[in-house]
């Protein structure tokens, strides 16, 4: 059989330097197989494929998939899944012929018939997006079934792939990353992170020792010094990945495969070290509406994203190698037979770990924290029928990020406030720019085609490299300044002062606070240098919003929002169609702009919001309360008042006043943390309660009149 070997010499090799790497500090293992599975580990693969449930019901269906299966795919998306799951069956069979024929008729048809090292250098988007998991095919029909292969073919297969593996990182730009493969890209993971499956399988195979080595030596380089370290600070202490939902599966899923192939294949297990990668199944799972649906934050498509095989893919390997029970909800919450699943089976029966418990939903907080990425999530309680908000300030990285420092989304049935930051939809493209999330523009809204909003909107930053201090790096333009969780509130500050144009905005300080239910309260405060430009306050919308006065209703399925200005009094309210034609969004999606008549140089906006069914006509009556020093600021609605510090600062005594009947709820903010308070009721004194660990008080009267608190020291 005489074998085509293509020689990609001719490649402009300027374009494909190698970088200067340092000694090897690994070791491959000598013998095959050698990714993601050793020798050792066969037989009983075999065993519990085909003997023990759940996992004989799983591989049955995988095996009846692959019987299906008279040609290989030409959608090049998924044709490495193929050949991942043919080579599978092909080693739990123990080799047998037909299914090695299988796989070799997949694989010749990929290179020679349809060309897939050609096209990976022409760019085309299937064979580039879908390289990945064509290299891990590959390197899985070498690795796995590597005794039942000749010689020849060992070398026919290891040619394919290190040919495919070079024309993929030659059409990216070549070993020398750009902008598009920095650290903080998805793309750095996907791309550069497979050289360390590459390198793996051919190490000292006789293929092209020199280039399998510097794949290796790159590869532990940027795992140590690039990789790990970025994904530990973005992560933080509860997981997450700035570029959102829609690019955390490209990033992730396929770091977590080179993870463990690293395990595996190089002996060293640096799972343990990745601590931003342990909570990232928590982060996910948190940022999940109760349709199961995740939010749209960041570039994520334009039609619903739920959890899928690729979610499935890696949380059944973090739950196993992290005991962690999120992943492992996750995992078991995505049916590995279900429809589209089939490349999840491979995985679920390598890693799957039944001595790890799933979370358990009534243990669990309803508000969650994820300090790298600053989103904050919350909800009314584990109901498919619950409320649900996100409310995010962080640092910006690179990516897939957006300009929206400060926004928030709030779900009823249906997305009700929304992020119209959609990817693909409408025009432009890239929804990055200001104008499409929920927080403020100072001056206009620009070109509706524009990327940005200049000087009006939030500006991000581009860094290539880890930066091992963001809080004084360009990347600082947003921070959460508080988190304060209770049984019946979940309150955050935000601060994106330095996402804007010093000279157009200096201060711009968001205070959030979610009382369950359903009403959530919002105090902006904006210092400005000029008055030349007016504040804009935004609210996004997937239907054509109501708008009367001062108050705004949006309608969503089931679902209704309403909104209430309170601060200030004087204001014009506009509703713009921002992108238009999918039945998906109702024929359109849509910004309210609330603007002040006058512009200030310091400027409030006090919403109060309610989250209610779409049959209820009217928001109950809110009323505006200032406390006599000024310093306090909030509303009286529906039996609860909730007072917020304007500035930041509280005196040692507030007094407010409210007039009501009945059972009343006060939730007073930014008191002194863990202050002892004296309240008083009309002169009486009534209770002394000690404010949370966010400074936040709770208590409750009975009818208004006069309160009074006051600081006690002891």
């Amino acid at each position: 059989m005489k074998i085509k070997v293509l020689n990609l010499s001719l490649l402009v090799f300027i374009a494909f330097t190698l970088p200067h790497v340092a000694e090897a500090s690994f070791s491959i293992q000598p013998t095959h197989p050698r990714i993601l599975i050793t020798p050792d580990e066969i037989s009983s693969l075999r065993h519990k494929s085909k003997n023990i449930s759940p996992y004989k019901e799983v591989y049955t269906a995988l095996k009846s998939k692959v019987n299906s299966w008279s040609s290989p795919a030409a959608n090049q998306y998924i044709v490495g899944n193929q050949i991942q799951a043919i080579v599978f069956v092909a080693l739990v069979e123990d080799y047998n012929t037909a299914y090695l024929n299988k796989v070799d008729q997949w694989i010749i048809n990929l290179f020679e018939t349809q060309g897939a090292v050609k096209l990976a250098l022409s760019g085309d988007s299937g064979a580039i997006w879908g390289s990945a998991d064509t290299i891990l095919g590959v390197a899985m029909a070498y690795d796995w079934l590597y005794p039942a292969l000749s010689s020849l073919k060992r070398t026919q297969y290891g040619s394919y792939l290190i040919d495919f593996q070079k024309a993929v990182i030659t059409q990216q730009g070549g070993m020398t990353r750009d902008a598009s493969r920095s650290d903080y890209s998805n793309q750095f993971y996907y791309f550069d992170g497979m050289l360390s499956v590459t390198g793996i399988t051919l190490h000292n195979e006789g293929i092209d020792d020199r280039l399998a080595l510097t794949y290796l030596k790159t590869f532990d380089n940027y795992l140590h010094n690039n990789m790990i370290p970025t994904i530990n600070q973005v992560g933080g202490k509860n997981g997450g990945w700035h570029e959102g939902l829609g690019y955390v599966d490209r990033a992730m899923t396929y770091f977590t495969f080179e993870l463990e192939a690293w395990r595996v294949g190089a002996g060293e297990d640096l799972f343990p070290q990745v601590t931003g990668l342990k909570g990232l199944s928590k982060w996910l799972f948190y940022s999940t509406q109760p349709d199961g649906y995740v939010a749209n934050i960041g570039d994520v498509t334009g039609w619903p994203v739920k959890w899928r095989e690729q979610t499935g893919r890696r949380s059944v390997l973090l739950g196993a190698r992290y005991k962690d029970g999120f992943a492992q909800y996750m995992a078991n919450s995505i049916s590995p037979t279900g429809s589209g699943n089939w490349p999840y089976i491979i995985f679920f029966l390598l890693w799957r770990d039944s001595s790890v418990p799933a979370i358990d939903l009534s243990a669990i907080d309803t508000a969650e924290y994820f300090d790298g990425v600053g989103w904050i999530s919350m909800r009314s309680s584990w109901d498919s029928n619950a409320i649900f908000a996100m409310f995010y300030s962080g640092n910006y990285y690179f990516g897939h990020q957006h300009y929206d420092q400060n926004s928030f989304l709030i779900f009823k049935d249906s997305p009700l406030a929304v992020d119209n930051g959609i990817y693909n939809v409408g025009s432009p493209r890239y929804k990055k720019a200001t104008r499409f999330h929920n927080t403020i523009l100072v001056g206009n809204t620009g070109f509706d085609i524009s990327l940005n909003n200049a000087k009006a909107g939030q500006a991000g930053a581009s860094p290539m490299y880890y930066i091992s201090d963001p809080e004084n790096s360009s990347s600082d333009k947003g921070d959460i300044l508080l988190f304060d969780n209770g049984p019946d509130f979940t309150y955050t500050i935000g601060d994106a002062s330095k996402a804007y144009n010093a000279g157009r905005l200096t201060t711009y300080i968001r205070k959030f606070i979610y009382v369950k239910p359903d009403y959530f309260i919002i105090l902006d405060r904006m210092i400005v240098p000029t008055t030349n430009f007016p504040i804009r306050w935004l609210l996004q919308s997937e239907n054509s919003p109501e708008i009367s006065g001062n108050s705004i209703m949006v309608t969503n399925g089931n679902g209704r929002l309403f909104s209430k200005t309170l601060l200030p009094e004087n204001i014009s309210t506009s509703s713009n169609i921002i992108f238009s034609g999918l039945t998906r969004y109702g024929g359109g999606n849509y910004r309210v702009e609330v603007v002040p008549s006058v512009n200030r140089s310091e400027e409030y906006f006090l919403h109060i919001l309610w989250a209610t069914d779409s049959g209820v006509e009217t928001m109950p009556a809110a009323q505006l309360i200032n406390s006599i020093s000024g310093n306090l600021v909030g509303t009286y609605f529906a039996g609860y008042t909730v007072l917020l510090s304007k500035k930041g600062t509280v005196a040692t005594q507030e007094t407010y006043s409210i007039s009501a009947t009945g059972a009343i709820k006060h939730l007073i903010c930014d008191l002194s943390l863990e202050g002892l308070y004296e309240i008083y009721q009309n002169g009486n004194l009534i209770m002394t309660k000690v404010s949370s660990k966010g400074g936040t008080l709770q208590f409750s009267s009975t009818g208004g009149g006069i309160f009074r608190l006051k600081a006690r020291y002891n």
